[in-house]
């Protein structure tokens, strides 16, 4: 009897201690959930009372307890199905491991037919160029969230006018906005089209005489299915005879992600663009030729949002003469944005500067410097492309 069997001391004591302590460890319940079938040693009431299970009995329900335990422990190079089930052996709290995707999931139902398994290990999906995508939800999840980016605005030209008139820059072209989204795995289908926003080109460089500059184009949305969304960042307008105004982005419903472009002034040098809250940094505008026929410098890209941590840094200013915006650095976070593009100097005797690049991702471009007939005007600069990470729990 199980009372004699663990009193005496030698291998077969020893074993029936450590086979015991094994399926205690190995054998934990999960959330409340027992296995199904655990077969519990007959251990007696007292020593030597003979009430206890026989040695035989006691290795059977040991081989017994192990068999489950095994079972419970499962590698494939697949996910499971509904079809892993009680029919094939599967136990509640079954582990299995995709030594694949190295993804691991945990069996809640092992209901023949219709088997529920929980994914334990997260899944995380970047899409960091712009284009249409299919996104399939990982299998067990219980939550999908994530980040959308939109692609942020190229930035206007500035205007080529005559001489001895106010001839100002584009103006910057606003960042595309920066959406976290949280949905019930429930809500989203198994495939879901995911399309990531393209930077709007900038306005090209005027060579006519006496012309106004040209708009830079918004950038493009950037949309997880019917489920989340990211609204584009507005465009630059293009240089003309008087103050340019900054372009915007205001989410509806979010304002607090709002970033502003810089815009062009009456005498320069152009407006730096300004950050919002969160997200990426906006272009700044091109410098100006006032009717003194002196030139200014660009504004200066904003970095990305203040809650961005590290914040990818604006592009440098393009200096008076003709000088070049810098671009936007891009972003150096997952899930943050890039730095805006700054805007081109003004040349009132040389060809004017252009605007720079809006930083990947959402990073709006620089609006470019005017110039004077004879000389081209600064182009804007490209808006940076936009972007999504997506979690699966």
């Amino acid at each position: 009897m199980l009372g004699n069997v663990f009193r005496p001391r030698g291998f077969a004591g020893r074993f029936l201690m450590a086979g015991a302590l094994a399926a205690s460890l190995l054998g934990a319940p999960f959330a409340g959930q027992a296995y199904a079938a655990q077969q519990s040693i007959g251990a007696g009431t007292t020593a030597n009372d003979g009430s206890g299970d026989t040695l035989r009995a006691t290795a059977g329900k040991i081989n017994g307890n192990f068999t489950e335990l095994y079972t419970g422990f499962l590698t494939s190079t697949a996910d499971p199905t509904v079809t892993n089930d009680s029919a094939s052996g599967i136990i509640v709290n079954s582990r299995w491991v995709n030594t694949t995707t190295k993804t691991a999931f945990i069996c809640v139902d092992n209901t023949a037919g219709a088997a529920v398994w929980k994914r334990t290990t997260a899944d995380v999906q970047i899409f960091p160029t712009a284009g249409t995508y299919t996104y399939t939800k990982p299998t067990g999840s219980t939550i999908i969230s994530g980040v959308l980016i939109s692609g942020g605005a190229g930035g206007g030209s500035g205007r080529r006018g005559a001489a001895g008139t106010l001839r100002t820059g584009g103006a910057g072209g606003a960042a595309g906005a920066r959406i976290p989204f949280t949905l019930p795995a429930a809500d989203v289908p198994t495939s879901t089209t995911l399309v990531i926003g393209a930077g709007g080109p900038g306005g090209a460089s005027i060579t006519t005489d006496d012309t106004n500059g040209a708009a830079g184009s918004a950038g493009g949305r950037t949309q997880f299915g019917a489920l989340a969304a990211a609204g584009p960042g507005q465009q630059g307008a293009g240089g003309n005879t008087i103050a340019v105004s900054g372009a915007a982005n205001v989410p509806a419903g979010a304002p607090a992600f709002a970033g502003t472009s810089g815009g062009s002034t009456a005498a320069g040098p152009g407006a730096a663009g300004v950050a919002g809250a969160t997200g990426a940094g906006s272009g700044g505008g091109g410098g100006t030729i006032p009717v003194a026929n002196t030139d200014s410098a660009g504004g200066a890209g904003s970095a990305s949002g203040t809650d961005t941590n590290p914040a990818a840094l604006g592009g440098t200013a393009g200096t008076a003469g003709g000088g070049n915006g810098g671009d936007g650095a891009a972003a150096t976070g997952k899930g943050r944005g890039g730095g805006g593009g700054a805007g081109g100097g003004s040349g009132n005797a040389v060809a004017a500067g252009n605007g720079g690049k809006g930083g990947n991702p959402g990073g709006g471009g620089g609006g470019g410097g005017p110039s004077t007939n004879g000389f081209a005007s600064g182009a804007g600069g490209q808006g940076g492309d936009g972007y999504a990470i997506v979690f699966a729990q």
